[in-house]
């Protein structure tokens, strides 16, 4: 059995010492911008790094960049562009999983068309790579857990909110299931189906470790 782990940017690893835990696990993915996390909490192991690709995207990427995963990149399409892409990169498209979480009730603030967050792409993406029986745990996926926005101090550490590369925060609401073209309320629906359906065991860090 192999044990996957997605590393989002959520809270909850603070102060838990899962470092070496997650380090250990067969294969590792991480947000690009992770080099704020302790790893002593977080890892330090990084054998994918995650990024959405964009014009605006990449320039945030570009200059805020700072750690290379071991076995390459996964880049999710949000508009076509010129730039350059790190080399190694897999391009992945999110519509054939975003028509899936449509069919669950998903959508954006307001009606707009349903994105997800990247972590939950990350996690869909390893999923596709996994076979049956083996286990993926997601690390500091506090919002998808939750089901909804949580406030900034609730759910995000200090130390990314006050990084460069961070998500911007713009209008960002605790309290709300829908977030601009996020659904929070949705991913965690979508990732037990499509673990289930392959036959993988689905974990929260902090239900095992």
């Amino acid at each position: 059995m192999s044990t996957w782990v997605v590393v989002g940017h959520g809270k909850s690893p603070e102060g838990r010492g899962w470092g070496k835990k997650i380090d250990d696990c067969t294969v590792v993915i991480r947000m690009w911008n992770w080099d704020w996390q302790s790893l002593i909490d977080y890892g330090s192991r990084y054998d994918y790094g995650f990024y959405e690709i964009s014009e605006k995207e990449l320039l945030r990427f570009n200059a805020h960049n700072v750690y290379r995963p071991v076995k390459g990149w996964v880049g999710t399409m949000l508009k076509d562009c010129n730039w350059t892409l790190p080399s190694r990169t897999e391009i992945i498209d999110q519509g054939r999983w975003v028509y899936r979480a449509n069919k669950l009730g998903g959508m954006g603030a307001g009606g707009k068309e349903l994105k997800l967050t990247r972590g939950v792409q990350a996690a869909c993406w390893a999923i596709g790579k996994m076979f049956k029986g083996d286990r993926l745990v997601l690390v500091g996926f506090d919002n998808t857990r939750a089901g909804k926005a949580l406030s900034i101090e609730a759910g995000f550490p200090q130390a990314y909110v006050d990084h460069p590369g961070k998500f911007p925060f713009r209008d960002y609401v605790g309290g709300t299931r829908r977030y601009h073209s996020h659904d929070y309320g949705v991913e965690a629906p979508l990732l037990k189906l499509m673990t289930e359906e392959k036959i993988i065991q689905l974990v929260y860090a902090e239900d095992i470790w």
